[in-house]
C-alpha cells in the first residue's frame, strides 16, 4: 500500500480516537474514506439516501450528536506557509478547503497535520462563535469556495474547548 495513504489513514484514526476520547462518543474513520463518493466517484451518491451519503461524507463517521459536522483530514510532510500570503493562496490548501466544504452538512472542519510542525483546524470565518486563542485569516482571491475567508487555528485544545458549542449546533 502507498506510504502516503497509510499516513493519511493513520491521521484519520488518530483524530477519530482523539474526538472519541474527549467526548466519550464514538467517532470512526470512514472505510475507504474520500474514495467512495469523493471526486470522480460522486455519481455513486445519486443512488444513496441522505443518511447513507452522510456516512460517507468526509473522513470521519460522527455520532448522532455531531451529525451536522463533517471532517476532512490531511497529513503532509510540509506546507508552503509563505504561499498563504500570496494573492492566490496555497494551491493545496485551496483544494483541501474546496473538498471540505462539499457535502450536505452545514458545518465542516478541515483538520491537517504537518510533520514536525503541528495540527491545525480550518473552518469558515463566519463561524467565529468557536473558542480559540489565536488564528490566521486565510482569504485567497482566486479560490472558488463558498466559505472564504477561513480561520486557521491550532488544534491544541480546540475541540476540547468547543465540544458544547458543536453539540449545541445540532439541536
Amino acid at each position: 500500500m502507498n506510504r502516503n495513504k497509510n499516513k493519511g489513514k493513520t491521521w484519520e484514526r488518530e483524530l477519530a480516537t482523539h474526538l472519541s476520547k474527549i467526548t466519550g462518543k464514538s467517532f470512526i474513520r470512514v472505510p475507504n474514506s474520500g474514495s467512495y463518493i469523493g471526486k470522480s466517484n460522486i455519481f455513486r451518491a445519486e443512488t444513496l439516501s441522505t443518511e447513507q451519503i452522510g456516512m460517507f461524507e468526509g473522513d470521519i463517521i460522527t455520532p448522532k450528536e455531531w451529525d451536522h459536522v463533517r471532517f476532512e483530514c490531511k497529513f503532509y510532510k510540509k506546507i508552503s506557509w509563505n504561499n498563504l500570503w500570496q494573492f492566490d493562496g496555497d494551491k493545496e490548501l485551496n483544494e483541501w478547503i474546496q473538498q471540505a466544504e462539499q457535502g450536505t452538512r452545514p458545518y465542516w472542519f478541515l483538520c491537517f497535520k504537518i510533520n514536525n510542525i503541528g495540527k491545525f483546524v480550518v473552518f469558515p470565518a463566519h463561524q467565529s462563535f468557536y473558542r480559540f486563542s489565536s488564528h490566521l485569516i486565510y482569504t485567497p482571491k482566486s479560490i472558488k469556495c463558498t466559505y472564504t475567508p477561513c480561520f486557521i487555528v491550532s488544534m491544541d485544545s480546540f475541540f476540547e474547548n468547543n465540544i458544547n458549542i458543536i453539540e449545541e449546533l445540532n439541536k
